[in-house]
């Protein structure tokens, strides 16, 4: 009542010193929403793609469902806890957010593909053993064209299985290949 006798000049500056010191004691609290809310995404995508990828569905598609969904519970929050009379930015948190996820996905991804990469390799190990020692043993003159014949062919064979598995990732072939074939020449040579 009293401030009606008041100038509205005077009103409306006292108003906004007001707003001002509530915002000023509300921006800690919407601070650490911000940040439990960032910190919540990143482990609700990981435990929604590791879901995911042991459903058997493709790893790119599921990066993309998952970062989605999390990132859009994160938008939901924000909208939350928005002050309306404030003009606070949260885009810092949410590049911080996407970041956090993206690293996740690709040391994810680097694994899925090193584990890929070792079972095809333990694989041709496996199916080149045998019949090279036994092309060893019988020491015919043609020996090491034999076996040279063989590794690429089983090669051939473990780049074709290898890019079926590797389909879900997105690469394309010839990454596959040249990834498949760098590593099987580092271990056998050419």
């Amino acid at each position: 009542m009293e401030a009606i006798y008041f100038d509205e000049g005077v009103r409306n500056s006292k108003r906004q010193l007001l707003e001002s010191k509530a915002l000023d004691i509300v921006y800690p609290a919407y601070s650490a929403m911000l940040g439990h809310l960032r910190s919540k995404a990143p482990e609700d995508f990981q435990v929604r793609l590791e879901q995911s990828l042991n459903k058997g569905e493709g790893f790119s598609s599921s990066v993309r469902t998952c970062a989605q969904s999390s990132m859009l519970e994160f938008e939901k929050g924000c909208a939350d806890a928005v002050i309306q009379q404030a003009s606070w930015d949260a885009s810092k948190v949410r590049e911080k957010l996407r970041r956090d996820i993206d690293v996740h996905a690709s040391s994810v991804h680097s694994a899925k593909l090193a584990e890929l990469n070792s079972n095809h390799e333990k694989k041709i190990s496996s199916s080149l053993s045998g019949p090279v020692e036994a092309l060893l043993e019988t020491g015919a003159k043609d020996t090491w064209a034999s076996i040279r014949k063989l590794l690429n062919r089983e090669t051939d064979v473990a780049v074709s299985e290898f890019s079926t598995a590797v389909a879900n990732f997105e690469l394309d072939n010839e990454t596959v290949a040249k990834r498949f074939h760098t590593s099987l020449q580092t271990k056998y040579g050419d």
